[in-house]
Parts: C-alpha cells; structure tokens; sequence
C-alpha cells in the first residue's frame, strides 16, 4: 500500500512537472539549431585577449543568426566577482506565433533572505524581438549610434543593442 502510494506520488509530480514546460520548450529540438558553442567568462580573470575574442564571437555568431533567421543555440556562463555565476542560454527562433525573436533564459542563484545558507535558483526570461548593432560609443545625447544592417563590419567594431516587442531596451551584448 505504502509503495503503492509513492509510486502514484512520483507518477503525480513527473506528469507536473512535465506540464510546467512551455510548449515550445518540449517541440524544442536541438539537433535542429546550429550549435553557437559554450563560452565562459571570468570578468576581471580572463586576459584581455581571450575575453574579447570569445565576446566577438558570441557577438558574431547572435547577429549572423539574426540577421538570416536561421535557428541558433548558445550558452554563455559568466562569472562575475560581486555576484553569482549565471549562464544564459540564447535559443534564435520564431515564438509561438512565427514570429522571430530570441529566447534568453537566464538562471542564476540568489540569495534566500528567509534561509540565508541555501540560496535559492531564479529563472529569468527575455524576450528579444530587436537587434541591432551599434557602436561602441554613445552619442553626445547618451543615444545609442546604430550601423545599419547591411553595413559590413568585422566582428568586435560594434555591440548589439536588444529590445523588446514594445521597442524597449533591455541591454546590450
């Protein structure tokens, strides 16, 4: 009986569990995406060199998948030193409607203000709908200065600026 139980429990909170995920998340098929690749950054241990290469690709690999709709998955851990680590995972495809966005799902630990020695997991979602290169440096007006989309530029001349279906910001890579 008692087995009985715990097996209906596990059945119980597998099929929960399993109702939790979006939609897109359970069609979501990987082997389908190109593979962008792991990239690690360790803010303030990483030279200089490294740092940037591997920005510049991440960079590059984002616009290029933008720009041409193709699907693309990437991983990004960063590192901080006044922080938690958190990864990011990129994931280039349209939205439930068709339309093209980019998927930026964010998990990190946060601290548990209730029990202070067990942080806790946090997911963060963005849902991009704009991107746009730009330049390194902010107009006189603290105004982005966007290169156009045809543009060409090697890759590390410029940063992406990603927004919102509404047009707002909500940072740059």
């Amino acid at each position: 009986m008692r087995l009985a139980f715990c097996a209906a429990a596990l059945v119980l909170f597998l099929v929960a569990g399993q109702r939790a995920q979006t939609t897109q998340e359970k069609e979501r098929n990987l082997s389908l995406y190109d593979q962008g690749g792991t990239y690690e950054f360790h803010i303030f241990q990483d030279d200089s060199k490294s740092y940037g290469a591997k920005a510049d690709a991440m960079r590059e690999f984002l616009w290029t998948h933008w720009r041409s709709h193709h699907l693309g998955y990437m991983v990004v851990k960063r590192h901080p030193i006044d922080q938690a680590p958190n990864t990011t995972y990129y994931y280039l495809e349209p939205d439930e409607i068709g339309v093209w966005h980019l998927l930026m799902r964010i998990q990190r630990l946060e601290a548990d203000k209730k029990n202070l020695k067990h942080p806790r997991n946090v997911t963060e979602e963005l849902q991009v709908y704009n991107v746009q290169r730009a330049e390194y440096a902010k107009d006189a007006n603290d105004d982005w200065v966007f290169i156009g989309p045809d543009e060409k530029r090697a890759p590390g001349t410029y940063l992406l600026v990603i927004s919102d279906k509404n047009g707002k910001i909500l940072g740059y890579q």
